[in-house]
């Protein structure tokens, strides 16, 4: 799924699913924090890994995603609705999105992966294509 791609992981923490989409094949990884510790954590860790992620200190409310190929995000529900708007405004048709937490606000995913297969009704990851 993500070989050759371009994955973008909005609000990327230390990286971890960065270095995973990294390691499946994706050619280009930006991962976009607010955190500067976790930013530079994250750009510490590749740096040893020999990883060619990029960490960028942003908002990704500020940030084009235009050019990705797949995005991923935990999601709280506060900014659910804002991110659905942007997501739909800047990605290209054909994008995949997968939401970890509260799913897109006002659209319906395509699918819906239980994170534990024995508890269907516990946390999910929820995959959009645009």
């Amino acid at each position: 799924v993500l070989e050759e791609k371009t994955f973008y992981e909005l609000g990327s923490a230390f990286g971890q699913v960065c270095f995973v989409a990294e390691s499946l094949g994706a050619k280009t990884i930006r991962g976009f924090e607010l955190s500067p510790v976790h930013m530079w954590i994250a750009s510490a860790i590749a740096r040893m890994r020999g990883s060619q992620a990029v960490f960028i200190r942003q908002d990704f409310f500020e940030a084009d995603l235009s050019q990705a190929d797949v995005l991923y995000m935990w999601l709280i529900p506060k900014v659910s609705t804002k991110s659905c708007e942007k997501i739909i405004q800047e990605c290209q048709p054909g994008t995949v999105v997968v939401v970890f937490g509260t799913p897109l606000s006002g659209v319906t995913p395509q699918k819906q992966i239980p994170v534990d297969p024995e508890d269907p009704q516990g946390l999910k990851f929820s995959v959009y294509i645009v």
